[in-house]
């Protein structure tokens, strides 16, 4: 049926007709709550609202957008919430009541934005467990009515901006300036160190479950149980804390990067991609700096301000095919970095920044091409800068600044160590003798020399 309010309405109908709906999943819940020693810890809003969380994820996979659910293990439900104040679990006086449970809450008396948050009603509350290292947090969120305040206040710029936001870079180009820089560059993944756990996980995976695999080490088809060893929830902790790390990191440098642009303009217009489609082609790119979560963040953060966020079609406006010289389209490979003019007298400029630029000149479906034709001359040396601060990036020999930073760390050890070992009598190295590997973007293998205590990775 074509899309309307007939297949609408059919939909509906056998929705009803199967019980595929909120109040009949809500009921069948609290029926398996009652019906078990639970009864006597979860109340009927926390019930209702846990099956709720069920029925979308099945919900979403019933219409193609999410991947099929799978069931939640024993102990690993990450957080339970209420469907209001007013019952289970609930806030008064600024104590956390959640049966038998009073959690008093920790009010700073100096914040003015936390009082200013407390001023709006409470719509219901949230207990988080985290596990932070080797340690289990418990936290209760509220959800409050109303806009949140502003922590740092983050003033509306004028102008417009056009972003072009890819894989691993970002360029933003304004009226005034231009920018090219490597997307999310302080989220370090420490490569090594996951790849090392990761293995070790493997192999007690097989010494624990040997019947799961086949002669030459796959894994059998079928219906299986796992066994876990106390060592491999050890691993799995140190493996989720890593990922805890990254995550926090990579949500700062998002809100960094996002209030700079901010500041800069009252209008932002990128193009309309699939970050989903991106998984597949760039997926570890993509799940280390989330542009879909960027991009997404930022729209709703310039909304919020009173500024304006524009969506360009790609269908229609094409602009890395785009030539504003010749005014055609040339497709050209991902591969090629630089833009070349068909004119064969302009100088050929970086294929992100130039496609910044012409999303400045876009609404929804069209770009206007004697806007590009009258700004060019004014924007052409900014764009040449921004490509030449980016291509000077990497220095000694083609390495990276981070990189740098962890050799200069290196020296510097280096000469300490030599100090220290001036005063020992023995002769013997009073750092230990073994060479460490430092987690870098490329894994530096450092001098024998180099101490055991060296951090492999900022922020962890």
């Amino acid at each position: 049926m074509p899309k309307g309010k007939p297949r609408t309405e059919a939909f509906k109908a056998l929705n009803y007709k199967f019980d595929f709906t909120q109040s009949s999943i809500q009921k069948f819940v609290e029926q398996c709550r009652d019906s078990c020693w639970i009864k006597h810890h979860l109340g009927s809003h926390d019930t209702q609202s846990t099956g709720l969380r069920a029925f979308k994820a099945v919900q979403q996979y019933a219409f193609g957008k999410k991947g099929r659910p799978s069931f939640k293990q024993f102990g690993t439900m990450m957080s339970v919430e209420g469907k209001s104040n007013a019952a289970c679990i609930r806030l008064r006086d600024n104590i956390v009541i959640w049966y038998d449970l009073e959690m008093p809450m920790i009010v700073d008396q100096t914040s003015d934005w936390q009082k200013e948050a407390l001023k709006n009603r409470v719509k219901f509350v949230r207990v988080v467990k985290k596990e932070i290292g080797s340690r289990t947090r418990w936290y209760a969120q509220l959800v409050l009515e109303g806009k949140p305040p502003a922590r740092d206040a983050v003033e509306l710029g004028k102008g417009e901006t056009g972003l072009d936001i890819g894989p691993s870079t970002i360029a933003h180009v304004s009226e005034k300036t231009a920018t090219l820089e490597q997307f999310c560059p302080t989220v370090l993944v420490p490569k090594a160190k996951l790849r090392r756990i990761e293995r070790a996980l493997d192999r007690s995976r097989r010494a624990t479950n040997p019947e799961n695999y086949q002669a030459n080490g796959t894994i059998k088809k079928g219906k299986k149980k796992w066994n876990r060893s106390k060592r491999y929830y050890k691993l799995a902790a140190k493996r989720r804390n890593i990922q805890r790390c990254l995550k926090s990191e990579r949500k700062r440098s998002h809100g960094e990067l996002q209030n700079t642009i901010i500041r800069s303009c009252d209008t932002v217009k990128t193009e309309r991609v699939s970050y989903k489609a991106w998984q597949k082609v760039f997926g570890k790119s993509v799940g280390v700096r989330a542009p879909g979560t960027f991009h997404t963040g930022l729209k709703r953060k310039i909304i919020s301000l009173g500024g304006t966020h524009v969506d360009i079609k790609t269908y229609t406006t094409k602009l890395s095919q785009y030539d504003h010289s010749t005014n055609t389209y040339i497709k050209k490979p991902l591969s090629q970095r630089m833009h070349i003019f068909g004119d064969g007298v302009t100088a050929p400029v970086q294929r992100d920044l130039y496609s910044a630029f012409l999303a400045r000149f876009c609404d929804t479906h069209f770009l206007n091409a004697s806007q590009v034709l009258k700004a060019w001359p004014g924007a052409e040396p900014l764009l040449r800068q921004a490509a030449l601060s980016f291509s000077q990036l990497p220095s000694e020999g083609g390495k990276t600044k981070l990189h740098v930073i962890h050799v200069r760390r290196i020296r510097h050890l280096r000469r300490q160590r030599k100090s220290s070992v001036g005063g020992n009598q023995n002769g013997t190295r009073g750092w230990g003798s073994r060479s460490n590997v430092v987690a870098t973007p490329r894994i530096v293998r450092a001098p024998k020399s180099v101490p055991t205590m060296i951090p492999e990775s900022p922020g962890f």
